[in-house]
C-alpha cells in the first residue's frame, strides 16, 4: 500500500475538473512515476495514488489538458531524453486506459529544467496548446489542430520558469500564458482571437527565483463574464493570489507551504449556488510530501481546508 512518503518533494502538481465536482489531481513519484488521485463528486471519496499510470525523467513536471466533462484527457511530461511526451485517456475507450499520444513521436527537445503547460481551447473542436521552456530559455508553442506542429515562440523567461495556462471563450476565444521573466517579474501574455500575442496587464515585481505559478479561469454561463485566478510563490514560501473579475487586485488566498513547492489550481461556475467554486493543491508538510487541498465555496464566501489530511496515496 502506498503512502504519501513514494511523492516526490517538490513534485510537480496538475489538476482538471469536469465543471460540475469531479476531479482529478496529477503528481509525480521519487521514480518519476506519474500519478493521478480522483474524486468523483459529492458524497465520495477520494480514490487513487497507489500506482503509476505512466513515466518521465525523476522530477519531470506535468500538465493536463481535458475537454468538457473529462472525455478527453491528456497529460503531458518530460522523457528521460529530455523529449516532451504525452499520455492520453479517451472515455468513450476507456478500456484500453491511458495510453501514448501523438506528439511522443514527434522528437520535440526541451530544456532539462522546462516545466509544461497545456490546456484545450475553448472552441468546438478538440484544440490543444502546450507550452514549454526551449534550450535557448525561450517560450515556445506546440499547437494541435488536428495534428502536432511548432507555433509561437513567446518570449524569454528565467531559466527553470513555472509556466501556466488557461483558455476560455469571453468576448473572444482568449489565451492567457504566465510565466517568469529573467527580471524575475511573473508576467502574461495575451492572445484574443483576431489578434496577436501581446504582454498582459498581470505582473508580480520580483517575485521568488522559480517562483510556483498556477491559473484558473471560470465562465459564467448565458453570458461573457469570466474569473481568473493566478496562485504564485510569494516572500517566506507563502502561496499568494491575484484575482481578476474585470481588473487585477490582489486576492485573499495566502497559505503557507514547504520550500520549493509546486501548486495546482482549478476552479468552475457551480448553477446551484450561482457562485465559482475553486480548489489549490500545493505541499504544505502533511505527512512530509502528501498534496493539500484548499477550497473556495463561492455561496460560502470564504477559503477552508479540502480534504484531510491529504490528497491519496496520503495515508487517509
Amino acid at each position: 500500500m502506498a503512502n504519501a512518503s513514494v511523492i516526490a518533494n517538490h513534485t510537480a502538481i496538475a489538476s482538471v475538473g469536469d465543471g460540475n465536482g469531479v476531479l482529478r489531481v496529477y503528481s509525480v513519484d521519487i521514480y518519476g512515476g506519474i500519478r493521478e488521485t480522483g474524486y468523483n463528486g459529492s458524497g465520495e471519496s477520494w480514490w487513487g495514488g497507489d500506482k503509476a499510470i505512466g513515466t518521465g525523467k525523476i522530477g519531470s513536471p506535468i500538465a493536463v489538458a481535458a475537454s468538457p466533462g473529462l472525455k478527453n484527457i491528456c497529460l503531458y511530461y518530460i522523457n528521460a531524453d529530455f523529449k516532451l511526451s504525452e499520455l492520453c485517456y479517451d472515455a468513450d475507450s476507456s478500456s484500453k486506459g491511458w495510453f501514448a499520444g501523438e506528439l511522443s513521436s514527434k522528437g520535440y527537445q526541451v530544456a532539462p529544467y522546462s516545466q509544461i503547460a497545456a490546456t484545450y481551447l475553448a472552441t468546438s473542436q478538440l484544440r490543444i496548446r502546450v507550452y514549454v521552456q526551449a534550450p535557448d530559455n525561450t517560450v515556445q508553442e506546440y499547437s494541435n489542430d488536428g495534428s502536432w506542429y511548432k507555433d509561437q515562440s513567446l518570449g524569454t523567461a528565467i531559466a527553470g520558469s513555472s509556466i501556466s495556462v488557461i483558455a476560455y471563450k469571453g468576448l473572444a476565444t482568449s489565451i492567457r500564458l504566465y510565466y517568469q521573466a529573467p527580471n524575475l517579474d511573473l508576467i502574461e501574455k495575451a492572445h484574443d482571437d483576431g489578434s496577436t500575442w501581446k504582454t498582459g496587464e498581470f505582473y508580480v515585481k520580483s517575485a521568488s527565483p522559480r517562483a510556483a505559478i498556477s491559473a484558473t479561469v471560470w465562465t459564467v454561463p448565458g453570458n461573457t463574464g469570466t474569473g481568473i485566478r493566478v496562485y504564485y510563490t510569494g516572500p517566506n514560501d507563502t502561496i499568494l493570489e491575484k484575482a481578476n473579475d474585470g481588473s487585477w487586485y490582489d486576492g485573499g488566498f495566502k497559505q503557507a507551504s514547504i520550500p520549493g513547492s509546486q501548486i495546482g489550481s482549478l476552479s468552475w461556475y457551480a448553477s446551484s449556488t450561482k457562485a465559482p467554486e475553486i480548489r489549490v493543491y500545493f505541499q504544505a508538510g502533511v505527512q512530509v510530501t502528501g498534496i493539500t487541498e484548499w477550497k473556495w465555496q463561492g455561496g460560502l464566501g470564504a477559503w477552508n481546508i479540502g480534504h484531510q489530511p491529504a490528497l491519496p496515496p496520503a495515508t487517509q
